[in-house]
Formats: structure tokens, C-alpha cells, sequence
């Protein structure tokens, strides 16, 4: 039996067996490494596709961004006029004389509107938190009786008021809707 395997030929044979089996499994273990290779390549080359699609999306986003804050700018400055059309137009009131104007049915139909319009939280004065201090409006002129005065220049400083804040909103509404569109 041990005769077999010692003769030279056998030898040889099962040598370019074992030579024929070692450069098989080297030319599929080298043909699997291209493979990965391959995927690996192809892998890269759809996430480079994705990262260029996410740079446009987020250049389109910074485009927006900078169109929305000029438009935000150019309502800042609308408003800002208000603000001075608004105080140019209280210094004129405040220099109406404090004659009472209404009769006393009256001035309870303004009171019972600028108390709606205090007390409604409908406005809250300059500051931070969110609770009203009732006292957006100026109270009415008592002066002497039980009944409040309403005076003009009163009248026309509360309407200011509330002129002042519609627009603004208004301004605000149309930058938003500018920058929705």
C-alpha cells in the first residue's frame, strides 16, 4: 500500500493535484476580492450621487433662506415706519385739548369697548410674558363724577393704538405669505 504513495509518479500527480487545487482556490478567492471590489466601487459611486443630490437641496434651502431674510428685511423696515407714522401722528393728539366729547350713553359704549379690547386679551403691553396688564389702553378722564370722560385726544390716542398693531399684523401677514409663495 505504502508502495503506491512512494512511487514517483503518484507523487507527482498528487502534487500538481494539490498545486491545481491552491491556484484554484487563489483565483476565487482573488476573483471574490474583485467582486467586492466592484460593489464596494459601485456603493461609493451611488453615495456620491446622494451627497451631490443633498449639496443642491441644501444650496435651494440656502437660496430661500436669504430670499426670505431680505423680504424679512423689508418688512422690518415697513414696520419700523409705522412705528414712526404711528408716533408722529400721538404727538399731533397729544396736543388736543382735553374737552370731553361724548354724551354719558356714549362713553359707556367706548368704555365697555376699550375694557373688551384690555381685558379681552386681545393686546399685551411690551414685555415679555404672555399675561396682559389690562392697561394697553389709557383709562378714561374722572374728573369729578361717577361716570368717566372720554376725552378726543383719548379717543384718537386708543385708535392709534389699535391702527398701529392692525398694521404691523398686516405687514407681517404679507411677509409670510411672500415667503410661503
Amino acid at each position: 500500500m505504502w508502495t503506491w504513495l512512494l512511487n514517483p509518479k503518484n507523487l507527482l500527480l498528487m502534487a500538481l493535484t494539490a498545486l491545481i487545487v491552491i491556484i484554484g482556490g487563489l483565483y476565487l478567492w482573488q476573483r471574490g476580492a474583485i467582486k467586492e471590489k466592484e460593489i464596494t466601487i459601485t456603493k461609493q459611486a451611488g453615495d456620491i450621487l446622494a451627497l451631490q443630490v443633498a449639496k443642491k437641496d441644501l444650496e435651494g434651502q440656502v437660496t430661500d433662506y436669504k430670499a426670505n431674510i431680505a423680504t424679512m428685511k423689508k418688512t422690518q423696515v415697513q414696520q419700523q415706519q409705522i412705528t414712526t407714522d404711528t408716533a408722529g401722528l400721538m404727538i399731533q393728539a397729544a396736543k388736543i385739548e382735553t374737552k370731553v366729547l361724548l354724551e354719558a350713553e356714549d362713553e359707556k359704549i367706548i368704555s365697555d369697548a376699550t375694557y373688551y379690547f384690555n381685558h379681552g386679551m386681545l393686546r399685551t403691553t411690551g414685555s415679555s410674558d404672555s399675561k396682559t396688564s389690562g392697561e394697553v389702553l389709557p383709562a378714561s378722564d374722572a374728573s369729578g363724577s361717577d361716570r368717566p370722560h372720554w376725552t378726543i385726544r383719548q379717543i384718537i390716542e386708543n385708535y392709534l393704538i389699535v391702527i398701529d398693531y392692525i398694521l404691523k399684523l398686516e405687514k407681517t401677514v404679507q411677509c409670510y405669505e411672500t415667503v410661503s409663495d
